[in-house]
């Protein structure tokens, strides 16, 4: 297997904020040099010059966000639990999407956090999920069978419902639901979808035009078998970190329109704890990058070495894909260091 280093080309030094967790900062690449990020602990927006080193502007937008996708500084689209608001030139407009949802979805369902959101032209796939206040328990049946990847399209102030797909949601009832919870997934032109289950080594695309679907499978050199979650022991946190640690996960979808590649991390199985009493996290695992073609054919599988990258933090821009060095391998405090990698 090929190592993910033979392509490395340089590295930015970035301020630790910037993507500082999971789902609370999203980078995207805005213009030339310069990238856009929110900074969610204070709802504040933030376009960072690399060439500069500094933030050169800023814009405050004080209201609950699911979900986010940065197109560039000038134009923000934000998913509520109910609406959809675009900001243009800092003049902010509010979609109403509780009366569709419920038309065509489920009257109970709300816009999903984190990974769920994608935007192509003006076409906007948002991932939403069931939700009732009377039972919050999620995961459950209901939350898989409706939980949906929904494409809109914006036209000029009205918005127009185009299609909904869930992958294999009847196979997943009877197993580990949580499988179908944290679903990567990319709106990869105005009306294909492509997504897959963290669990299952097999990617899906559904065309929101035609209402077709198609399977493709990764054939990547880990065959992740995968391993319905036992609920009665989810309590147990030497079950739950020993069950995620143990098995492979295909994690995020990340779209390289510069190069026609989509990118996807692959989790190599590992241990929680070692033979010598090493007590190992998630992200200390060694990891593929999978290289997809735009048609979704894998053309190249990289190795990365366990503790050396931290896939959680990546974005893409046209020099490349920028990677965050692993955070037990920090060197400077306040700072984070982005490897970028060019994958021809």
């Amino acid at each position: 297997m090929a190592r993910l280093s033979d392509y490395l080309i340089d590295s930015l030094l970035l301020p630790e904020e910037i993507g500082a967790t999971a789902f609370g900062s999203q980078i995207r690449y805005s213009d030339s040099g310069r990238i856009t990020y929110l900074d969610k602990e204070r709802d504040l927006f933030l376009l960072y010059d690399i060439n500069l080193g500094r933030n050169t502007d800023s814009f405050l937008f004080e209201e609950d966000i699911q979900a986010l996708e940065i197109r560039n500084f000038d134009s923000v689209y934000i998913a509520g639990r109910h609406e959809l608001i675009t900001i243009f030139r800092k003049k902010i407009h509010r979609y109403d999407l509780s009366e569709m949802l419920r038309t065509y979805v489920d009257a109970d369902v709300w816009i999903s956090d984190g990974n769920g959101f994608s935007v192509v032209g003006d076409t906007v796939r948002i991932t939403v999920r069931w939700f009732s206040d009377k039972d919050d328990t999620i995961p459950s049946r209901r939350s898989v069978l409706t939980h949906f990847e929904v494409v809109f399209a914006l036209k000029g102030d009205s918005v127009m419902y185009l299609g909904k797909y869930n992958p294999d949601p009847v196979a997943l009832v009877g197993q580990d639901f949580g499988t179908n919870m944290s679903r990567p997934a990319l709106l990869l032109n105005g009306h294909m979808i492509a997504c897959n289950l963290p669990f299952g080594d097999t990617l899906y695309t559904y065309d929101i035009i035609r209402r077709q679907e198609h399977k493709i499978g990764i054939h990547s050199s880990i065959r992740p078998a995968p391993q319905p979650f036992d609920y009665s022991k989810a309590a147990d946190h030497a079950y739950f970190s020993g069950y995620h640690n143990a098995n492979a996960w295909f994690t995020f979808l990340y779209h390289d329109p510069w190069r026609h590649h989509v990118y996807q991390f692959l989790k190599h199985p590992g241990d929680y704890i070692t033979s010598e009493g090493e007590r190992k996290k998630f992200y200390d695992a060694s990891f593929s990058l999978l290289v997809y073609s735009t048609d979704l054919g894998l053309q190249e599988e990289l190795q990365i070495p366990e503790k050396m990258l931290y896939p959680l933090k990546t974005f893409v821009t046209p020099d490349g894909i920028c990677i965050a060095e692993d955070k037990d391998r920090r060197r400077l405090d306040g700072k984070t260091m982005y490897y970028r990698f060019r994958i021809p």
